[in-house]
């Protein structure tokens, strides 16, 4: 036992929300129960051979999965997971650490290349480990000498890699891994030459020995060179030769020491003796010399086994595995510590689910805490103890220090000589070893039936997984090697548990029987595939026999089906995307489980039977670590690979082909026997109504039922009745009795079933009748008086109270603001002298409380509209009208849903107030900390050069401390145009900058000051003014000029160096990078003509190649944060969009007085301004302003915890931004400064460009933990929520003044397309491991997860909306009420809501600043956008998510030719391409407009007006207004003559499919 006070080396903790999965599983079990019942009870009739039969083979295959089911249950039912504190075993064990022995094994060159096995070995030499304590073993099972070759090259080299690891702390330590990287931006510059240096001399190395595989042989020249070749003078073959053992590093020796006198490890190369007559059993064989030859040689007491492809990737792994092994208190009893098996080419959504994710999450950790896990073989450190083995002895105690002092005494050629018999192939015989001592033999799964008799020999086991994965290697890149992988797994189970060490019978009374039944879980892989294969097969066979299987869809018995079969999908694909899977991954996994279980599995099974009975003989099937560059691009790609022939794809294409036939052959039943019901249907009406208009039954028909015999004794139908009112009159007597024997006399008042003329006409008017006296109405009467009185007294006080405000605010001169604040001071808040002033304010919004009120009656009336749905639900019968209303209500329960999500949202917004003056009070311009500013375009033909030196400009000219800024330019088009654009730019800055200091320019784009200033200006200052106006323009000519041109002259390229870049250049997508630093803010001549400093202006263009992936924004965004770190470092970064200028110079300010507020600056992470724009039509044609997202809903986002990032006009903390997790220790570090470089400008350009290279980010944590997010068109918002889900806090601000303005579509096609991109991103991030919900969960608050949802639903709300603007109006056409009827009280419910959420949103569209033409655009775009937009984001998703299709980046074009821009200034809605959104929503609006005029054609011409209207008032009136909101469709498909009308084609196909669906509708 430990002693007191003692501090565990390691922890176990159990899983958290253990209790939730138990009652999942309990929930699952009922279902079950269920299930079995249903199965017992309706057993078919012993008549139906076939149908009994194919019963009970499903049963059989149900209890089957649910005792499968239970044994995985049961191993994960206590999951825990395991933390080390290595730091601890260093200060507690300095000279003790215990030597470590290091096992790689290899077997085949051709398959598991040379080069790759080094690479393993390099990596594990160079561990943060004495490394005269560690000793590295190579079994080469192949005996081959370009693998000995390979070996020697390493040991060379590791005299380098080595002391270079160590320096720099390199991670992953193998040369391979991290030569695919570039080196960090914060290194120091003088490991460049060094790490430039390594890297040539590993190529190098790699390419000789790449050069001598291909050879296929040695070259003489260096055959001399080493001794040990000499062995290979006496192989005879692969399979037939001597012990190879050759100690190619004694790490003993003193002369073993790398280029900085370090000593090096131990390094031995092995090929055990081979001959044709002795059975070398395969791995486990090999493991088993090295164990004996390490004994001889270096006799450690740990001993580490990795195979050749599974390099190390995290050099502190030792430690962890010795902070259990040396633990005081557990150590003693630990036999192994078994590390996760992580992979390096797994593709983005793991195409052959070879990751094994959640078992290693989740099932591992559940095996471990049932008394430890099983060895796999790879990545596991053993005690050598019980590796040889010994049994556990709690007596014994190791003493660590003489354990380390077991090393040999002889030299090295007498070690290599006397323990080759170790290793020769008689050595075993008739000894315990394969059986008692070492790895088992007889099994193709060895290390899992050696974990087992470890642990049954009285050893414990651990599982780790910690955050940096410890190994990484390689999975299969095709199907085929995949599923023969999988077959050798699950026949060496299916042989482990059909033999003698099933663990049921072996670790009977040695381990826990839950222990017992988690080994089993795994040994029973092969015989799922028995009840699998009946699954896929059978239904679908039967489906097309007319047998039925499971319960009616109508019966009750449905449920537990469902239940059991969605219920634990959904968890399924929960927890997958937990363990951080994606759902395309998910989807992935689901198909290799069935493809693993219906050919694997069933190969597995019966070739298990067929070595049991002795027809086969075991074999081992090596995984090939290669593959050709067709088979890695298509793997790449994530397209499955089938190409060679196989039993197993026969299988597979069988069961494809079986269930596609079944399909179609159940869709043609469905369609034919729905036709045959409606004939049986018909025939049955027309009987009933013959013998209704008979009024009697035919004696034929009579005599076919007994009760119509009933009828003879019915005289009349008052017989009837009397008898009825006489029981009435009996059973009221003791009521009648009841009221006699109290004090007053009871009456019946029977209530008035007439009433005169005038009393019908007013309630028909509906005015409420009064007219007699009754003290009720005198009670009535009074308390309305009451309320009327006390709300006209309310109203004057509110009114005094006013007059009151007014005049003291006035008194002051001040205006509501400050009014408000010298209130505050002086009534109700005691400010001491020396208070703390905050640089920012937060105040809540008003009139919440009201709209709190509207938001709860607005609720009450949808649960009305509920219960009216659900009440009066239509019959059975009547199909057509029950799916319609059905869905109608589907449609309003997702609406109900949507609506209470902007709610939370929109609860409780608060708006931000900053103050300038005391920022600048406090904080001298040395102390401001410096800005690096990022302007992204992607393509001058779409974004114009001089749109974007407008925005540069714009930027440049920020009231801040120009040396504080810098400004970024990427040029992701890679155009000579933009960067000429620039260089007009830098010159014209000398003149701009100073004219806008002088006048106070705003806004500071020249481009938009000089379209908004008129000509006359200020006498004194006219001559500056035109002055620089006529600069401008001419700036303006040249830049346009060239870009209509397409070339820069050769006059203009020979002013500046860098257009040189461009005499490499091939073309956008495949160039160097290209970087100039166009002003250098640190130059002494970097001034304006003034003679004040400019800021920083820098050109990147950063490396594109075709076969890399460049990330869109997010990749141009990241390079420039890496670059900018080189050159400025600030620790602020603004991002605008190339179209979005400058149009506060103050803003920057605003930022500083968020980030550098005393209190609450340091949590702050980043600012985002809202969006806005400068080229919005009088009433906002398209909808492109947000305005109430902008002016209400960010923020209630910031209420609720911070705004998203929306992509532009965000201000950054730089080290949010790079991946640091938010700390209090930040809050003392407001006033760091930028640290910018020293090195010249052309020092840091050359220097800069590997930070924008192509391969830089590659294994690194950039578009994954650091930076901008990767993998989805909306990278911005995952952005913001990683950084918000660090701890960091956002704020949204809105000034007075817009900081921002950009440019709008003036296209309906470009503002449709636009919005389809934007929600099938945010669909993307929902489906993905991104999910706010999921991704969020217990890292930022509930209410803010639920605000990022409305955001990422809206495409969802495409189905919802197509049902409403559809399904009404053609029920409208065939007669068929969706809603209540106008003289019905439930028609109120309707009428609020609809007319209530519509007022509301125009009063607050109207609150906002807007038009009430501009709230009907609003709502029309609404309907355009959720029918087209969101209707193809939706489903390119789900194709992206399903693998058909990739993700794209599509840019918004910033031009418009001179007509579309006059009719988008008249606001005539643009059409003029063909496009299939257009398609849609003219057929909705024809739609619409047929069924309006049929509905009225009917209302006109009926003799039942009232009674229509009465019916279909509402359905009417929903379609009524859909036609008013389609009146542009209408006037561009018939009244238009201009080139934007909607195109012919588009008009010809709208009017067939309208007509089409009237037609289907009517008949």
């Amino acid at each position: 036992m430990a002693k007191t006070g003692y501090v565990p080396l390691f922890e176990t903790r159990p899983v958290k929300g253990r209790i939730f999965f138990r009652f999942f599983a309990t929930s699952i079990l009922v279902g079950i129960c269920f299930v079995f019942i249903y199965r017992i009870r309706f057993f078919p009739a012993v008549g139906g051979k076939v149908e009994r039969w194919s019963w009970i083979g499903l049963f059989l295959s149900e209890l089957w999965f649910s005792f499968y089911w239970l044994l995985t249950t049961a191993c994960r039912w206590n999951s825990v997971h395991r933390f080390v504190d290595d730091d601890r075993l260093c200060q507690r064990f300095k000279e003790e650490l215990p030597g470590i022995d290091i096992f790689v094994c290899t077997a085949d060159p051709s398959i598991e290349p040379p080069a790759m096995v080094i690479n393993t070995v390099l990596s594990v030499m160079a561990y943060d480990y004495p490394l005269e304590k560690l000793s590295i073993y190579l079994s080469d099972d192949a005996g081959s000498e370009l693998t000995f070759y390979a070996m020697l090259e390493a040991a060379t080299f590791s005299k380098k890699w080595l002391p270079f690891c160590k320096k720099f702390k390199v991670e992953p330590t193998s040369p391979e891994a991290y030569f695919r990287t570039a080196f960090e931006p914060d290194i120091d510059p003088f490991m460049v030459k060094d790490w430039l240096s390594l890297k040539k001399l590993y190529e190098e190395m790699k390419m000789r020995i790449e050069t001598t595989a291909k050879l296929n042989q040695i070259p003489e020249n260096i055959r001399k060179q080493h001794k040990g070749f000499r062995e290979w003078a006496f192989v005879s073959s692969k399979h037939d030769h001597q012990t190879i053992l050759q100690i190619l590093i004694d790490g003993r020796d003193v002369d073993a020491v790398d280029d900085e006198g370090n000593p090096l490890p131990t390094l031995v190369y092995v090929a055990r003796e081979k001959r044709p007559q002795y059975h070398h059993n395969f791995k486990a064989g090999a493991m088993n010399a090295l164990i004996r030859v390490s004994s001889r040689i270096s006799n450690s007491p740990i001993i580490l086994n990795v195979d050749c492809d599974m390099y190390s990737n995290n050099s502190q792994s030792i430690k962890y595995a010795l902070c259990f092994f040396m633990d005081e208190d557990q150590g003693e009893e630990i036999g192994y510590v078994q590390f996760t098996q992580n992979f390096n080419n797994l593709t983005k959504n793991e195409i052959y689910a070879s990751s094994f994710r959640v078992l290693q999450k989740m099932e591992i950790p559940g095996f471990d805490s049932n008394g430890g896990p099983c060895y796999m073989g790879s990545g596991c450190f053993h005690r050598r103890d019980a590796l040889s083995g010994m049994k556990y002895d709690k007596a014994s105690k190791v003493d660590w220090k003489k354990l380390y002092n077991r090393k040999a005494e002889e030299s090295a050629t007498i070690l290599e000589e006397t323990c080759k018999v170790l290793a020769s192939c008689t050595f075993e015989q008739n000894t315990l070893w394969g059986k008692e001592m070492g790895l088992k033999y007889g099994c193709p799964v060895e290390d899992v039936i050696t974990g087992l008799s470890i642990q049954c020999n009285g050893w414990k086991s651990a599982y780790l997984s910690p955050e940096r994965d410890c190994f990484l290697g390689v999975v299969p890149t095709t199907l085929l090697p995949t599923l023969v992988q999988h077959k050798r797994w699950s026949e060496g189970h299916l042989q482990i548990f059909l033999s003698k060490y099933c663990s049921l019978l072996y670790g009977h009374r040695k381990i826990p029987l839950k222990l017992q039944l988690a080994y089993c879980a795994y040994n029973l892989w092969a015989a799922n595939c028995l009840a699998m294969l009946y699954y896929v097969a059978v239904p679908c066979l039967c489906l097309l026999k007319d047998i039925p299987l499971f319960p009616k869809t109508s019966s009750l018995w449905v449920l537990p089906f469902a239940y059991v079969f969605f219920a634990n999908r959904v968890y399924s694909l929960w927890e997958f995307l937990l363990c951080g899977g994606t759902f395309q991954g998910w989807c992935n996994n689901q198909r290799m489980w069935m493809f693993t279980r219906t050919t694997s599995y069933f190969f597995a099974f019966f070739d298990t039977i067929l070595k049991l009975l002795g027809y086969s003989e075991a074999g081992f099937v090596i995984t090939s670590k290669v593959a050709d560059e067709d088979l890695s691009e298509r793997y790449e790609q994530e397209l499955m690979e089938f190409g060679a022939t196989s039993p197993m794809f026969d299988i597979l294409a069988t069961l494809a082909m079986l269930n596609l036939f079944s399909s179609f052959g159940a869709i043609k039943k469905v369609i034919s026997d729905a036709d045959h019901f409606k004939k049986l249907y018909e025939d049955m009406k027309m009987r009933i109504e013959t013998i209704t208009k008979l009024n009697r039954v035919p004696e034929d028909i009579r005599e076919q039922h007994k009760g119509f015999g009933e009828w003879d004794f019915v005289s009349s139908k008052h017989d009837h009745q009397t008898v009825l009112q006489h029981t009435v009159h009996i059973a009221s007597e003791n009521s009648y009795g009841a009221e006699l024997l109290g004090n007053s006399k009871a009456t019946f008042v029977i209530t008035a079933k007439v009433a005169d003329e005038d009393v019908s006409k007013r309630y028909e008017q509906e005015l409420i009748e009064f007219g007699a006296t009754s003290p009720m109405f005198d009670v009535l009467a009074t308390l309305a008086m009451v309320n009327l009185f006390s709300s006209f007294g309310a109203i004057r006080k509110v009114i005094l109270d006013a007059d009151h405000y007014s005049k003291f605010t006035g008194l002051y001169g001040l205006d509501n603001e400050y009014s408000l604040q010298l209130m505050k001071l002086c009534f109700w808040e005691q400010v001491p002298s020396k208070a703390y002033l905050p640089l920012f304010e937060t105040r809540p919004a008003r009139g919440r409380l009201l709209f709190q009120f509207f938001s709860a009656s607005i609720f009450i009336g949808i649960c009305f509209i509920w219960v009216y749905r659900v009440s009066h639900l239509p019959a059975m019968e009547a199909k057509a009208e029950r799916w319609a209303w059905i869905g109608l209500f589907l449609a309003e329960l997702w609406f109900s849903f949507y609506w209470s999500l902007t709610l939370i949202r929109r609860w409780n917004p608060v708006f931000r107030y900053t103050f300038k003056d005391r920022l600048f009070s406090r904080y001298n311009q040395e102390a401001l900390p410096g800005v690096d500013i990022f302007v992204c375009t992607a393509d001058p033909g779409i974004e114009p050069p001089i749109l974007v030196i407008n925005t540069v400009l714009s930027v440049m000219a920020y009231d801040y401390p120009p040396e504080k800024l810098s400004v970024y330019v990427s040029d992701d088009g890679s155009s000579d145009l933009t960067f000429y654009a620039l260089l007009e730019a830098a010159n014209f800055s000398k003149l701009w900058l100073p004219f806008c200091r002088k006048l106070k320019v705003e806004p500071r784009s020249p481009e938009a000051y000089f379209r908004n200033t008129a000509e006359a200006e200020p006498a004194a200052m006219a001559d500056e003014c035109l002055s620089i106006r006529k600069s401008y323009e001419d700036l303006k000519i040249r830049i346009e000029t060239v870009t209509k041109l397409g070339r820069i002259p050769a006059d203009i390229q020979k002013e500046h160096k860098g257009f040189r870049e461009w005499d490499i250049f091939s073309s956008r997508n495949d160039h160097q990078t290209i970087l100039q630093i166009l002003i250098d803010g640190r130059d002494a001549d970097a001034i304006d003509i003034e003679g004040k400093k400019l800021p920083t202006l820098v050109y990147l263009a950063r490396e594109k190649r075709p076969k890399y992936h460049h990330n869109f924004k997010a990749g141009a965004m990241n390079a420039l944060i890496r670059v900018s770190s080189r050159i400025s470092n600030s620790p602020i970064i603004l991002n605008v969009d190339c179209d979005m200028y400058s149009n506060n110079s103050e803003a920057i300010k605003d930022a500083m007085c968020f980030f550098m507020d005393e209190e609450k600056g340091h949590e702050i992470a980043y600012v985002q301004y809202p969006q806005s724009f400068y080229n919005l039509s009088k009433n906002d044609l398209y909808s492109s302003s947000l305005r109430v997202i902008v002016e209400l809903e960010l923020p209630g986002f910031d209420a609720n915890g911070g705004p998203s990032y929306i992509g532009t006009g965000c201000f950054h903390r730089r080290e949010s931004l790079c991946g640091m997790k938010y700390s209090e220790y930040l809050k003392g570090d407001r006033r760091r400064v930028n640290k910018k470089a020293e090195a010249s400008a052309r020092t840091l350009e050359e220097t800069s460009k590997i930070l924008a290279s192509c391969t830089y980010e590659q294994n690194t944590d950039w578009g994954n933990e650091m930076g901008l997010k990767y993998g989805c068109p909306l990278e911005d918002i995952i952005t913001g929520l990683s950084i918000q889900c660090r701890g960091w806090r956002s704020i949204y601000f809105n000034p007075e003044r817009k900081a921002f303005l950009g440019v709008v579509p003036t296209t309906l096609l470009q503002y449709l397309v636009q919005h389809k991109r934007w929600a099938e991103g945010d669909l993307q991030i929902f489906l993905s491991k991104y999910c706010p919900l999921i991704y969020g969960h217990k890292k930022i608050p509930l209410k803010l997860q639920l605000s990022y949802c409305p955001y990422l639903l809206w495409a969802v709300n495409c189905f919802a909306t197509l049902y409403y603007v559809t399904v009404p109006s053609l029920c409208l056409l065939k007669g068929i009420p969706l809603f209540p009827k106008m003289s019905c009280p439930w028609v109120l419910s309707f009428g609020y809501v609809m007319f209530g959420s519509c007022a509301y949103s125009l009063g607050e569209f109207i609150c906002c600043g807007g038009t009430i033409q501009g709230w009907l655009n609003d709502q029309r775009m609404w309907m355009f956008k959720r029918t087209t937009s969101y209707f193809f984001a939706f489903f390119d998703t789900i194709k992206k998510l399903l693998g058909f299709s990739e993700s794209a980046f599509v840019i918004t074009e910033k031009v418009a030719d001179e007509q579309i821009s006059q009719r988008y200034e008249q606001e005539v809605m643009e059409f003029g391409t063909p496009s299939l959104m257009f398609t849609i929503l003219a057929t909705l609006a024809l739609l619409n407009l047929f069924s309006c005029i049929l509905g009225i054609k009917k209302v006109v011409t009926c003799g039942i007006q009232t009674k229509i209207l009465d019916q279909f008032g509402l359905q009417m009136l929903l379609c009524c207004v859909l036609v008013f909101l389609n009146l542009p469709i209408y006037q561009g498909l018939f009244f238009r003559k201009d080139t934007g009308r909607m195109p012919p084609s588009v008009t010809y196909q709208s009017i067939f499919y309208a007509l089409l669906a009237c037609t289907i509708a009517m008949y």
